[in-house]
């Protein structure tokens, strides 16, 4: 009797496979196929004066299966960039075929964005006439921002006037105008020749900026401590802001920024802790005096 109903059992699961395997032969459906081959990474210019465009180029290769009038529908998508592809649309019109289509797809940065890598998904669909539809898998890129180097130079004092002798502290503000971190070097570029004239300015140094912040630094420069009785010069500081990132990215001509800063001396110096000076100053007094004196006499 066991044996009776395991014989039976036996028969019932081999009759289901049969008639299971029959609907599938009868029914004849073998779903399509995709093969990508795309290129996977691309650099993107976002420099001011660029487009901020890049294009990837590949095929998409499509077997239908046994699907007739095979449709697929493609898209791209870039997070907060614009984006196409070509074509959004391939047919490949009869069962059993295999066909490959170009695939151009085109991404455009907004300028001036960051340096990043950004994902590129190109993703899709397909719809047969036989009333069936699926996915088509995703094919992934990605956009390589490229850092560029710029920066803005100001002053809120570029032009000053001080008596001969003083000391006066410029303001100089650096803007990082770059898509990514960037080190300027702060140098003078005529410290020689107002070394040569008596002026004294001590070494600046660098300055580490992330992109679009901004610092102020404070430049002081000493005048000469020459006696003087009268001075009425402007001199110029010409100071040089440089761009070590650009120079480390192997620039031919590293990006730089020059400004001028205006320095007047007018009036007189007399250094009274000089005891020479103060006697010969006492002196001249002296004679002026005694011969002003003579001339009422006379």
């Amino acid at each position: 009797m066991r044996r009776s109903f395991l014989g039976l059992g036996l028969m019932v699961m081999i009759t289901i496979l049969m008639i299971g395997g029959l609907g599938d032969i009868a029914s004849g459906q073998i779903m399509p196929s995709f093969t990508w081959q795309m290129e996977t990474s691309k650099n993107v210019d976002v420099s001011p004066g660029s487009s901020g465009t890049v294009t990837f180029t590949g095929t998409l290769t499509v077997n239908s299966g046994s699907q007739p009038q095979l449709m697929c529908y493609l898209d791209v998508q870039v997070a907060g960039w614009g984006s196409t592809i070509s074509p959004s649309v391939a047919v490949v019109a009869s069962p059993e075929a295999t066909e490959t289509f170009q695939v151009s797809v085109t991404v455009v940065a907004p300028i001036g964005a960051p340096r990043q890598v950004k994902d590129v998904v190109v993703s899709g669909r397909w719809e047969s006439g036989a009333g069936l539809a699926g996915t088509i898998p995703n094919q992934k890129m990605v956009a390589l921002v490229m850092p560029y180097y710029m920066m803005d130079v100001s002053s809120s004092n570029p032009t000053v006037q001080v008596n001969p002798g003083d000391a006066i502290t410029f303001n100089l503000k650096i803007s990082n105008q770059g898509n990514d971190q960037d080190r300027y070097r702060v140098s003078v570029a005529n410290l020689k020749s107002l070394s040569d004239d008596g002026w004294s300015v001590p070494t600046i140094g660098t300055v580490t900026l992330l992109s679009k912040e901004e610092k102020s630094i404070q430049i002081r420069v000493e005048t000469p401590q020459d006696w003087t009785v009268w001075k009425n010069e402007l001199k110029g500081i010409q100071v040089v802001v440089t761009s070590e990132f650009s120079e480390l990215a192997g620039a031919e001509v590293p990006v730089t920024y020059q400004y001028t800063l205006y320095c007047r001396q007018k009036g007189m110096y007399l250094p009274a802790y000089d005891p020479l000076i103060l006697v010969s100053g006492i002196a001249v007094a002296m004679l002026l005096f005694g011969g002003r004196r003579q001339r009422q006499r006379e």
